[in-house]
């Protein structure tokens, strides 16, 4: 599983960010904090991350923080 992503930031909207890990552009669901949080476009920033699977779609979020031991982020 994913534990985080490492990149330069390409995009920044209301719900989601784009972050190029050398060669693949992720999009990453992100929650209000995190998208203010974050720095400016072409900056290098990590994002921990979680991958919601359904049976119809899947969806990867970004966090700017992860509490160890949970798996929870705020």
């Amino acid at each position: 599983m994913f534990n985080s992503l490492r990149g330069i930031l390409t995009e920044k909207n209301i719900t989601a960010v784009c972050l190029d890990t050398g060669g693949i552009e992720w999009s990453l669901a992100v929650t209000t904090s995190t998208l203010e949080a974050l720095p400016s476009i072409g900056q290098e920033v990590r994002l921990y991350t979680w991958l919601l699977h359904r049976d119809d779609s899947m969806q990867m979020f970004g966090f700017m923080t992860y509490q160890k031991g949970s798996c929870f982020w705020i």
